[in-house]
């Protein structure tokens, strides 16, 4: 939250005192163009502050037109100034600017990635439930989203091949092994699979015990 104040001083002061983050930025940034805009700012501050001050003494039940135009220009300047405040804000402070916008199909990744990580939690902890939502079974009816798992102890080698990139002989392999491994680690090591495909195996691959 570094540099709030430097709105807080401008707004609450009606723009009169808008040079003061201005000077504090330039004393920080050491730049020359910063201190064009303490000069800028501070000129424009000290006109309102001679008007405020000369119009201020009069009457104050009568209304005047420059009342009107003092206001007009301290909010137009309390606008600029916080406008122009956020990236000097961001260079004193080091405040991130606003991240892009995500890709959608990396959007899309990740929360698979999130569903994915959620369904191995829910299967772990109760795996009668995770097989009644059919979790890794693409294969079988259900609504449940599992991020695209695929259950290497039960699903058939079609699946296990759609899902992982493997070939039919490949995936015909871990369906000849099911019941002899607990986890995808042991999966690995009773298997002979392309080095390749370890990783999406890690990745997709669940093993949801009985």
């Amino acid at each position: 939250m570094g540099g709030v104040w430097y709105y807080v001083v401008t707004v609450a002061t009606a723009g009169i005192f808008a040079v003061v983050p201005f000077v504090h930025a330039a004393t920080r940034l050491r730049r020359r163009s910063a201190w064009k805009w303490v000069g800028v700012y501070g000129a424009v501050d000290v006109v309102l502050f001679v008007i405020a001050g000369i119009w201020g003494g009069k009457d104050q039940n009568r209304h005047d037109p420059i009342d009107t135009v003092i206001g007009v220009v301290a909010v137009a300047l309390v606008i600029t100034a916080c406008a122009h405040l956020r990236s000097v804000r961001r260079e004193v402070y080091g405040v991130p600017a606003t991240p892009p916008p995500v890709d959608p199909a990396i959007a899309q990744v990740l929360a698979a990635r999130t569903r994915r990580t959620d369904a191995r939690a829910l299967a772990e902890r109760d795996p009668l439930m995770a097989r009644e939502l059919g979790i890794g079974r693409p294969d079988l009816p259900g609504d449940y989203d599992d991020g695209g798992l695929v259950d290497l102890g039960s699903a058939p080698a079609s699946v296990l091949a759609a899902s992982l990139g493997l070939s039919e002989v490949e995936a015909g392999q871990i369906v000849d092994a099911q019941g002899s491994f607990g986890s995808v680690d042991e999966l690995l090591v009773r298997v002979e699979l392309p080095l390749s495909a370890w990783e999406r195996i890690r990745d997709r691959g669940i093993v949801i015990q009985a």
